[in-house]
């Protein structure tokens, strides 16, 4: 049974998260992406964010975020965060470090294709 984590405004941070879920809606924004964790406890932490990352279902990930609000969806408790820094455990690196190194990956595969 899931239960709320932290007090909303506080920052906290989760030592290992496991990434369950993940869905992207289409605003007039642009596409806003759904993230979905539970801690070892099977408390749900989602987090909203327009960010597309390349984590993979059941990837083991930690960090820090803000508590943004607590609320209930089908009955679940969920914690609803923002201000997101995770790193994959098994890498060790913070989401913008995995995202920078990313980019960087894509731009050599596009200056081999010129």
């Amino acid at each position: 049974m899931s239960n709320w984590v932290g007090h909303v405004g506080r920052k906290l941070y989760f030592p290992e998260l496991t990434f369950v879920f993940t869905t992207t809606v289409t605003s007039g924004y642009g596409p806003y992406h759904l993230y979905k964790f539970e801690d070892p406890r099977g408390n749900v932490l989602i987090w909203w964010t327009a960010v597309d990352l390349p984590f993979v279902l059941g990837s083991k990930v930690e960090g820090y975020a803000q508590v943004k609000d607590h609320n209930e969806y089908r009955g679940v408790r969920q914690t609803v965060l923002s201000h997101c820094n995770f790193g994959l455990m098994a890498r060790g690196q913070s989401v913008m470090d995995f995202l920078d190194d990313f980019q960087e990956d894509d731009d050599k595969e596009t200056e081999a294709d010129e």
